[in-house]
């Protein structure tokens, strides 16, 4: 297996010191992403910026949806090993628990105890406590339901029809995927060191590898000036590798002194999402929460879509337009 120059999607870069000083590296989220993916983005942060200078960069588009829509490596994701499939089991219920930490924490402690327990009689509340902790799982299907208005199942559902969660949890099991996919975005950030500033854009998935990239880069020629995380699962995956031993050897901090700010970008009706500086405070990483594109869609799948949400590119085109 392996298709490790399924790179695509540049405006600039060549062999010689390009006109333009600046390049903007973008790589993708878990599933398919067509070419050009990023065009849209890169636009409607250059036409938030003021300055024609500041504008003035290029985009050096990484496309590892190729890799994965490659037919070899279709079927092995078809054929996810029983570790990949409960490592999405317990990332789901991670994301389930989360919501509902978020969900109780919203709500007045008289709507909470009526949610849980409805008007019932002390005996019966006992009754359905000793019934819903059977097991953990009935536990958390029971509370689900009464916070959050789902079942562990609707939530699997809901989940599942969006890639992240299946895709995340094959780039974790499988080596030699993960290591095609890490090939796509080293391969645009060695064409990048062309430039005099480099900006670094990943989203969901692609902030993993982007993470593991540049712990894993040796090369001391590297320089990226900012790195935006956008939709971020790190804080998971982190948890994900302690529990199952995924991977043993990611270090649970960035390692890597090229990187001169990290910005992370995340909202709370995101379920993949978290902030990043109580587990990366070493690195001085910057949460920055933006509100979703339709503040009062509650759909998960909706407010993780960061290329389409005006309040995250405006954060960067006025953190472009200072440099």
């Amino acid at each position: 297996m392996g298709n490790t120059g399924a790179i695509t999607g540049t405006t600039g870069g060549s062999a010689s010191a390009p006109l333009v000083k600046r390049a903007m590296v973008i790589i993708h989220g878990a599933g398919d992403a067509d070419p050009d993916y990023s065009a849209p983005m890169v636009e409607r942060i250059k036409s938030l910026i003021n300055s024609p200078d500041a504008k003035q960069f290029d985009r050096l588009e990484v496309l590892y949806a190729a890799v994965l829509n490659s037919p070899d490596w279709q079927t092995a994701r078809t054929a996810q090993s029983a570790r990949a499939q409960f490592a999405s089991d317990m990332f789901i219920k991670t994301i389930v628990q989360e919501n509902m930490a978020t969900q109780t924490a919203k709500l007045p402690i008289e709507q909470l105890l009526g949610n849980l327990f409805g008007g019932n009689s002390l005996n019966a509340i006992g009754a359905e406590i000793r019934a819903a902790f059977l097991s953990a799982d009935n536990a958390l299907d029971a509370l689900a339901k009464k916070i959050t208005g789902s079942s562990l199942d609707e939530w699997r559902d809901t989940i599942l029809k969006n890639p992240t969660v299946e895709d995340v949890c094959f780039y974790l099991d499988n080596a030699g995927f993960r290591n095609d996919v890490k090939a796509t975005l080293i391969a645009k950030l060695k064409e990048a060191q062309q430039y005099e500033d480099v900006i670094l854009v990943s989203h969901s998935l692609g902030t993993v590898v982007a993470f593991d990239v540049l712990n894993e880069w040796t090369d001391p020629q590297l320089h990226i000036s900012t790195w935006f995380t956008m939709g971020c699962p790190l804080k998971k995956i982190l948890a994900l590798d302690k529990a199952l031993n995924l991977q043993p050897n990611r270090p649970n901090q960035l390692n890597n002194s090229r990187v001169s700010r990290w910005f992370n970008v995340y909202n709370s009706l995101d379920f993949v999402a978290n902030p990043l500086s109580p587990t990366f405070y070493a690195n001085g990483v910057c949460d920055i929460f933006v509100q979703p594109k339709v503040p009062n869609n509650l759909d998960p799948i909706v407010a993780h879509d960061y290329y389409a949400n005006d309040n995250a590119l405006k954060l960067i085109a006025e953190f472009i337009q200072t440099l």
